[in-house]
């Protein structure tokens, strides 16, 4: 609200300030002492002041001699400033909120830049933010040199693109707001821009190592992490989002040749690297004690922090339908996944039995570790009983298909939103492979075990009871034949091992297939239809919540009366991997006690695949350190730094 002000202020000789031309001349002044000298030149001052009354600099003279605040006031001289700043700042807060709007929309879209030719393609993200490179075979042949100039103009070109999607972005949001063309160029949007200016200095060095890739592959992916180390703000001259932008849009581009770049500079702090998709060594997977409790693969704070973002959502939202499997009916995309992995189990069944007929594996008969190899391992590793008598050595036995591939059950479910399932209804309830009543409840029909399929959603009527829908009018469903025909295990005296090196190797290949086809399979129905695991032992149940049964016995059972602490389960849970020691060499020397840390480790399945002559997959050459050298002896493994 504009109010009155009155400023006073004593002015000497008014009439002197009015009249500057009538300068005084101090040679002619006979006495001095009375003359003043102002800043507009010495002329002589009189004695008697007047005051100076300004009014209404802030806000006019109020009608009517009213006193109050809430009274009409005319504009002062500047006109009502009060009214016009309350209409900036919230015009203001406005395109704050708009403009971080947009940083978002930039931040998750992609813009794609190529090469002459389209031998490279890259990839930024809206603020400038690199997301992948993939690199032809042909570029690949062309050189370090001309491979680097080749990145230089495709990171060019999808820079370009984005930053006229940039400018396109923001003039759009300028004309949207009524903003004249002018005032959009200024600095009224303030807003942080860190996330988008950054100071980047990418290719220092670029060097090409040279690999043989296998003639089917078409183009190399190469893949940008963020390292927030690298991440530093540059500080521009203005605070407005354009005026970041503007610097965003010089490039300077360094590539490891002689040719450079000046014009182009990237706003962004990264190390261009080729990087694969898994790491060289990664640790082992972690020993857990019996007395320890699993660690939940979400934490409770990030769980309970999701859910309060979900509510804040679903705040004065009309309520959506449940989607399936929550309204009781099957996902029919999920059934082929199902079908496939029903199948998958069952052909790593089989040709495991028949690969434990040319591949030794041994088991120790007091614990539960196996190793694969002409000989066991030398490792004290030995948590069995009398297992201090023995000084952790372990006693080696034949081992069998269950070592392997542990079987993990499960209760079957014939109505899986039915009641759960009670401690009095552990005996009369059967219990069958967990992989297997995982497909049963994804769509895969068996006739010695039943499953209620519902043809129509469920009609909710609390949180925790239902009723069925009325399938009364539907016509009775006829007879489906499955999709694929299911397999069937081979009986153990109906396995014959495979003849030659060549079946070895091929039956191998089919079995590591196998074996990926399951647990990535297994892996997208857990992500659809949940999976329990307790937290204290291996116990898995197939549904939304555990079963009641009170026979879970691991560290102070006791003191849960034998319930299950109920967890959400993950793929290891449902499919162990069953972790053993990498023989670099079968028919090398056996594995050394002192050189323990240089050897790796990979899933029992997967070595004895390997061991068979199947190649060794990417994604398990980290835990098998397949780039670390192993010393011949002792004395060797001392002189390693």
């Amino acid at each position: 609200m504009a109010s009155t002000i009155s400023l006073s202020a004593q002015v000497p000789n008014l009439r002197g300030i009015s009249d500057l031309k009538k300068r005084s001349n101090l040679n002619s002044m006979s006495n001095i002492v009375g003359a003043r000298i102002s800043p507009y030149g010495p002329w002589k001052v009189e004695k008697n002041s007047r005051s100076l009354c300004v009014c209404g600099l802030f806000g006019g003279k109020k009608e009517n001699g009213e006193k109050s605040d809430d009274a009409p006031s005319k504009a002062g001289i500047f006109g009502n400033m009060q009214n016009l700043y309350e209409t900036v700042r919230t015009a203001q807060q406005v395109v704050q909120v708009e403009a971080v709007r947009v940083q978002k929309e930039l931040a998750a879209a992609e813009f794609d830049g190529y090469c002459e030719g389209e031998l490279i393609k890259v990839t930024l993200s809206g603020n400038q933010q690199p997301l992948r490179t993939e690199i032809t075979e042909a570029a690949m042949k062309l050189g370090p040199e001309k491979l680097s100039l080749l990145v230089t103009e495709a990171y060019r070109d999808a820079h370009q693109k984005s930053v006229q999607a940039m400018k396109q972005r923001m003039s759009d949001l300028a004309q949207s707001l009524g903003m004249p063309q002018g005032l959009a160029n200024t600095s009224i949007f303030l807003m942080d821009c860190s996330s988008c200016n950054y100071s980047f200095s990418t290719i220092s060095s670029c060097s090409v190592k040279w690999i043989e890739f296998p003639s089917k592959l078409e183009s190399r992916r190469i893949s940008f992490q963020k390292k927030s180390e690298f991440v530093k703000p540059c500080v521009g001259p203005g605070l407005s989002l354009l005026d970041s932008l503007q610097h965003i849009s010089n490039f300077d581009f360094k590539a490891g040749s002689k040719s450079m770049i000046s014009s182009w500079k990237i706003p962004c702090s990264y190390s261009f690297a080729v990087r694969c998709d898994h790491p060289q060594n990664a640790d082992f997977p972690r020993y857990y004690s019996k007395k320890e409790k699993k660690p939940f693969p979400v934490p409770i704070v990030e769980l309970r922090r999701a859910a309060r973002e979900r509510m804040k959502k679903s705040q004065g939202q009309p309520r959506k339908p449940v989607p399936p499997p929550k309204n009781g009916l099957t996902v029919k995309s999920m059934i082929p996944i199902a079908y496939n992995v029903f199948n998958a189990r069952i052909t790593l069944i089989n040709n495991l039995k028949k690969l434990l007929k040319v591949v030794p594996v041994h088991a120790c008969g007091f614990c539960n570790e196996i190793h694969v190899g002409p000989v066991g391992h030398p490792f004290k590793s030995c948590r069995g009983p009398n297992a201090n008598f023995r000084k952790g050595l372990h006693e080696w036995t034949k081992a069998i298909l269950e070592d392997i591939f542990l079987p993990v059950e499960a209760y079957h479910l014939y109505d899986r939103l039915g009641k759960r399932i009670s401690h009095q209804e552990r005996y009369s309830i059967p219990r069958i492979p967990a992989v297997v009543e995982l497909c049963i409840q994804a769509g895969v029909d068996l006739p010695e075990y039943p499953a209620k399929r519902r043809r129509k959603p469920i009609i909710r009527i609390s949180k925790s009871e239902f009723i069925d829908a009325d399938e009364s009018e539907l016509p009775d469903p006829e007879p489906e034949e499955p999709l694929k025909p299911l397999l069937t295990e081979i009986p153990d005296s109906d396995v014959v091992a495979p003849s030659d090196k060549e079946d070895i190797a091929w039956l191998a290949d089919q079995t590591l297939q196998a074996w990926e086809q399951m647990r990535q399979g297994a892996k997208r129905l857990m992500k659809m239809y949940p999976v329990r695991v307790c937290g204290y032992c291996p116990e898995v149940h197939i549904g939304g919540s555990g079963h009641k049964a009170q026979n879970c016995g691991a560290f102070k059972h006791q003191q849960r009366n034998g319930q299950h602490g109920w967890q959400r389960a993950v793929l290891d849970d449902l499919i162990p991997p069953r972790y053993v020691w990498h023989v670099p060499d079968v028919n090398g020397p056996p594995l050394q006690r002192e050189l323990r840390n240089f050897y790796g480790q990979a899933p029992a399945v997967v070595e004895i695949c390997i061991q068979a002559g199947a190649a060794i997959p990417d994604k398990y050459k980290s835990t098998m350190r397949m780039d670390v050298g192993i010393p011949l002896d002792i004395k060797e493994a001392e002189m390693v730094v």
